[in-house]
């Protein structure tokens, strides 16, 4: 991570891109099984715990889409038609454990 040295009297003005955070996209994404409808996540980090959750989601039922490019998921859980995570699953990832 960089940063930034500011000298001088003027006034700091500017706009910058905040990533999202992994810590706060997984018990977000796990949060989705509660949800009655769509939801949809902006600035999704994509690294792979993240793209294990959305897997761990398909496997439960829910329909998943990933708009790569625009950091967008979309989870509808009203297709849900399990309740088990296979062990495979879990072991890829600790945080598996929010599903409880």
């Amino acid at each position: 991570m960089g940063i930034y040295i500011v000298r001088g009297g003027r006034k700091i003005m500017g706009e910058m891109q905040v990533r999202g955070s992994k810590n706060a996209a997984l018990p977000i994404l796990a949060a989705c099984l509660l949800a009655e409808d769509e939801v949809v996540l902006e600035n999704c980090p994509l690294i792979t715990d993240v793209r294990q959750t959305l897997e761990i989601l398909r496997e439960l039922g829910c329909r998943v889409m990933l708009l790569e490019k625009e950091r967008r998921v979309m989870i509808d859980s009203r297709f849900l038609h399990s309740t088990e995570i296979s062990t495979e699953s879990m072991r890829k990832m600790r945080s598996s454990i929010l599903f409880m």
